[in-house]
């Protein structure tokens, strides 16, 4: 079985020997973690049936079916507090994420390490990692099929950011100068710049205070950018 390039980044960012994968889908993530060596114990679920099903034929035909379980469930339901060490939430969007996790906070507190990959609204997840008691160790922004990706980990212990752009776009991407966060950074900056410029050549009420609002987020962006060259 081939693995995409995004399962193999998951995959090595895993920590601990046993996990939950989250919204397994076809259970790629926990096979690739067995038969890559990282892994010895996972649980694979998934709150639909259809996928879950897959998932466990995917295993059966890996031969891992002693080593992988599938569970059906909402979120982290199916998994006991403290059962595993990691727990992998990937393949779907932050806010999403962050009510899994938040849904019973002692049980996510239970677990060593959380390995996240939002499709959106990333801040949102940096930031609620921080207000349970988790810092982001590693993050790392790649593309995978021309689809850029998000991926945190995050262990036990106290963090905070000093910054809206560090939440907004990962300290860590910042600091080390990411080159797939300055490509996002600078098409980010150049479609704001485009769109502004068309809406001033209209001339009207509502276009100038959607001016203003773009000019906000363009100095953000402005911001990361100049973290470039420090």
């Amino acid at each position: 079985m081939d693995f995409s390039d995004r399962i193999l980044i998951i995959s090595k960012a895993v920590k601990y020997r046993s996990f939950a994968d989250i919204g397994t889908d076809h259970g790629y993530v926990p096979i690739c973690l067995i038969k890559s060596g990282i892994g010895d114990y996972g649980i694979a679920c998934d709150i639909n049936k259809g996928p879950l099903k897959t998932a466990k034929e995917n295993i059966g035909t890996s031969m891992l079916s002693h080593k992988i379980e599938t569970r059906l469930g909402n979120g982290m339901e199916p998994v006991e507090q403290g059962e595993v060490e990691t727990i992998i939430v990937s393949g779907m969007g932050g806010l999403l994420i962050a009510d899994i996790l938040d849904k019973d906070v002692e049980k996510t507190k239970s677990f060593k390490q959380l390995l996240l990959s939002p499709h959106s609204h990333v801040s949102k997840v940096r930031a609620y990692l921080h207000s349970i008691g988790f810092k982001i160790d590693t993050e790392k922004m790649f593309v995978d099929e021309g689809k850029c990706y998000t991926l945190i980990s995050a262990l036990k212990g106290e963090e905070k950011y000093k910054s809206e752009v560090e939440y907004l776009f990962g300290k860590i991407n910042i600091d080390e100068k990411s080159p797939v966060l300055k490509e996002y950074l600078e098409k980010g900056l150049a479609k704001l710049t485009q769109i502004n410029a068309l809406l001033i050549a209209t001339g009207s009420e509502n276009s100038l205070i959607k001016v203003k609002e773009n000019e906000k987020e363009i100095a953000i962006y402005k911001e990361g950018l100049n973290r470039y060259e420090l």
